[in-house]
């Protein structure tokens, strides 16, 4: 429990509740605004399907997970520890492999 008495996972759910809903609130916006011009559709598609995955994931869901919107390439945490490095998400580039690393 926290100092204030509340416990910090009822605290956490309850801001990222927040936060999608929010996101939300976002992406109906932009494509509301922008369901009248082609050349803004174009624009926007890869940034409001990025959110919209985001949006949507679970915690603990399996296959793919979109971890940063501006690189998508980045990888899990527990993918970089089981590699060998010590802590925090890393980049992948089709070069390296789990051979190499």
């Amino acid at each position: 429990m926290s100092a204030q008495g509340e416990p910090v996972r009822k605290r956490q759910r309850r801001r990222l509740k927040f936060l999608r809903t929010r996101l939300g609130r976002m992406i109906r916006d932009i494509r509301r605004k922008t369901e009248d011009d082609a050349a803004l559709k174009e624009i926007f598609a890869i940034p409001l399907t990025r959110a919209a995955q985001v949006r949507s994931q679970q915690q603990r869901q399996r296959g793919w997970k979109l971890y940063s919107l501006h690189a998508p390439e980045v990888e899990c945490i527990a993918k970089s520890l089981s590699s060998g490095l010590t802590r925090g998400a890393r980049p992948t580039s089709p070069t390296s492999s789990a051979a190499t690393t």
